[in-house]
């Protein structure tokens, strides 16, 4: 199952380290040992050149270069978005911090999810479909009360609705299968 669940760690470093300086000092670095390589190095600094180029991804995205907010300078692109969204308030760092966080929890939680369903797929590959009904429950369950929530909190409405809990009794029933 890594090769499903591989990505998910150049995006999780990214997001962790996220600095577009530090991540193109990764990449160029490890481009540079690996033209001196042996053929068993290879392969490792092509992961960190695909780790720094994560990195930098993320950094671009969170406005970080060598620990200089981009959102502060006069860059054409970053002072643009902080004149545009950044208030006296709320400043632009803040708001990129609070989407970042935001952001990597969705991912976090699309990656459990990921899981799941490949746990289910291998179960019912390896055992039959019974054996794989459990974990779909809880993914169901997981995905039911996501579109719960989304649905009743901008309204203030109960979370403990009846559609929700026939759905949620149907997820349970199938995880205790």
């Amino acid at each position: 199952l890594t090769p499903y669940l591989a990505p998910f760690y150049l995006l999780f470093f990214g997001f962790c380290f996220s600095d577009a300086g530090y991540g193109l000092l990764f990449v160029l670095a490890a481009g540079y040992f690996k033209l001196k390589a042996d053929k068993g190095s290879k392969g490792m600094l092509t992961l960190v050149q695909l780790l720094g180029a994560s990195t930098v991804l993320f950094g671009l995205l969170g406005g970080v270069f060598f620990g200089i907010e981009l959102y502060n300078t006069r860059l054409p692109i970053y002072s643009s978005i902080a004149d545009a969204y950044g208030t006296t308030e709320r400043p632009i760092t803040s708001l990129v911090q609070d989407i970042m966080f935001k952001a990597s929890l969705g991912l976090g939680l699309f990656q459990m999810l990921f899981g799941m369903f490949l746990k289910a797929a291998k179960l019912t590959k390896q055992a039959g479909f019974k054996y794989a009904i459990s974990t779909l429950g809880w993914a169901f369950l997981i995905i039911v009360s996501g579109v719960n929530y989304a649905m009743v909190s901008p309204s203030g409405a109960a979370f403990m609705n009846v559609p929700y809990m026939i759905a949620a009794g149907i997820c349970l029933f199938g995880i205790f299968f």
